[in-house]
């Protein structure tokens, strides 16, 4: 999971009110592997979320495939197409 805001700051916050606070909330069935202020690893090794700010020329993330995007009226198109989840 990738999820992009237009700060890091606010990449932050949506990562700990929805992404933590569920994982949380479901006990954590998945042991976490690593975990930060914007990452999350779990211990299967199938699933990691990751903050990232819409600001930062590092903002795409090789194998997304869910991609949640804060504010995406305001998301360039070339940024959207640079980290979209891509399908066969």
């Amino acid at each position: 999971m990738l999820l992009l805001s237009p700060t890091l700051r606010q990449s932050g916050e949506l990562f700990r009110d929805k992404v933590l606070r569920q994982y949380n909330a479901l006990g954590r069935p998945i042991e976490a592997v690593q975990e930060s202020a914007l990452q999350i690893a779990l211990a299967n090794a199938r699933e990691s979320s990751v903050c990232r700010a819409t600001k930062r020329r590092s903002a795409a993330t090789p194998g997304v495939r869910l991609l949640v995007v804060d504010e995406a009226s305001r998301v360039s198109d070339a940024l959207y197409y640079a980290v979209r989840p891509c399908w066969p």
